[in-house]
């Protein structure tokens, strides 16, 4: 009897230390509950996303549709409520992208479909140079130091594998974010490489 009378006393114990986690717990529900049902009934975020998306478009930092996109953003903050709403203001280096072309010229002309990289420098006016193919980044490092000095390195390493979770993405980008430094250390005059997404373009 003793022992059941430890068990039961152990067994009190324990429940009177777990109602209020599981208070907590339900109280916490609530709360998620009815933001879940405010976002099925409302279309606040819908409607901030699009009119951010179709009024302004792109934004790239430190541009003049940014920051008009950021006034309109704090004044729709405080119709709806908020409190305390202020835009920040820093110092910012940033980088517009000017008119970009590029054709393959020769016995059979073709102009190509290109886009800059963000942050590219300016080639200041034209560049006709000739074309070095390396089908991965590390063949680009492996080139020797100098080899292509006046010349324009291509890295082409394939269309990326479609994948649901994007997974197949990533191991290309790492050619958009050290070609371009790894082509000039071997002297290239320009870097261009196979787009990183899965379109036949």
């Amino acid at each position: 009897m003793r022992l059941s009378a430890r068990l039961l006393a152990a067994s009190a114990l324990a429940l009177s230390f777990a109602f209020p986690a599981v208070a907590q717990d339900a109280a916490t529900i609530q709360r998620a509950e009815r933001v879940r049902d405010g976002a099925l009934e409302q279309n606040i975020a819908l409607d901030y996303v699009t009119r951010l998306t179709t009024r302004f478009g792109a934004r790239p930092a430190g541009s003049p549709s940014e920051q008009a996109a950021s006034a309109w953003a704090a004044d729709y903050m405080r119709e709806h409520g908020f409190q305390n709403v202020r835009i920040e203001t820093f110092p910012l280096v940033g980088w517009e992208r000017g008119e970009e072309s590029a054709s393959i010229v020769g016995e059979h002309p073709q102009r190509l479909v290109v886009a800059a990289l963000g942050h590219s420098p300016g080639t200041n006016g034209v560049i006709e140079a000739e074309v070095v193919r390396f089908t991965s980044l590390e063949a680009l490092n492996a080139a020797p130091a100098g080899s292509l000095a006046g010349k324009i390195a291509y890295v082409d390493a394939g269309q990326m594998v479609r994948m649901q979770d994007g997974a197949g993405y990533g191991p290309l980008t790492r050619i958009r974010g050290a070609g371009p430094a790894a082509a000039a250390s071997k002297g290239a005059v320009a870097f261009i490489m196979r787009s990183v997404g899965s379109d036949e373009h």
